[in-house]
């Protein structure tokens, strides 16, 4: 997870909510992302016991793109930022 103070970090984990979302409660100067979640490479040195993973941020540029299924496998969510 990231570090969010020294030596204190924020794991990832999960919680599942259904909802409408108002996109545009902000403004338009929105940014959707999608979240999946990857294991760290095998690596003896960076990843010894081979646990390790990160949340992989995907800017979503289109509505084409933003299409997707969600993936239980890995652990997909989205996120969606205002820059203002």
């Amino acid at each position: 997870g990231p570090l969010i103070a020294p030596q204190l970090y924020a794991p990832n984990h999960q919680h599942f909510f259904n909802m409408r979302l108002d996109l545009a409660i902000d403004g338009s100067k929105n940014t959707a992302y999608m979240i999946d979640i990857e294991a760290d490479p095998d690596d003896a040195e960076h990843n010894p016991y081979h646990n390790a993973f990160q949340a992989k941020k995907i800017c979503l540029e289109t509505e084409k793109q933003a299409r997707s299924h969600l993936s239980l496998e890995k652990g997909r969510s989205w996120k969606f930022e205002n820059s203002s």
